[in-house]
């Protein structure tokens, strides 16, 4: 293939990336993979400030993972928060411990030195992610996702826990 075709596909797949909402959107979601913080279950770590409570699992839950209540089943259990709706997004704070379905559940909704067991960059705004129990940086969230902000990161591994559930939805 010659220089000018090679420039001609390259200019043809701009435009239809630039034009295309549907095409758009799956390059979006697939670079968003990427930017949920990634945890270690294992450094996942509470400080002696933090608020302990708590709950029954509803589904597998590893540690670190964020969490929302359940209140459509009886007794209200515990499930893995994502930003598809208002009442998965409404998060209730960060797992502490794992645990399997119908299984006790610690987790911690208010911490000034919690290390969420992965790398944060400092200054970042970290809301529920549009993947089932991951936080990811504002510039994740995408259009008609809930907004609920989880913390703003202080150190490279604290994320001081202050959750605020809009219930908005991005337009």
């Amino acid at each position: 293939m010659g220089i000018e075709n090679q420039k001609s596909v390259y200019k043809r797949r701009r435009t239809i990336r630039r034009s295309d909402p549907a095409a758009g959107l799956s390059l979006l979601k697939r670079r968003r993979w990427y930017l949920d913080v990634t945890v270690t279950p294992a450094n996942v770590q509470h400080s002696s400030k933090a608020n302990l409570i708590t709950g029954i699992a509803g589904e597998t839950i590893d540690q670190g993972e964020v969490l929302y209540r359940d209140g459509s089943v009886s007794p209200a259990v515990l499930m893995l928060a994502v930003n598809s709706s208002a009442a998965t997004a409404k998060c209730v704070g960060f797992a502490q411990s794992a645990a399997a379905e119908g299984q006790p559940c610690t987790y911690s909704d208010d911490d000034p030195d919690y290390n969420p067991g992965g790398t944060v960059v400092v200054g970042t705004r970290y809301f529920v992610s549009n993947t089932a129990g991951k936080v990811a940086p504002a510039a994740d969230i995408g259009s008609a996702e809930y907004v609920s902000l989880v913390g703003i990161a202080t150190v490279a591994d604290k994320l001081p826990i202050n959750i605020i559930n809009s219930g908005i939805a991005v337009p």
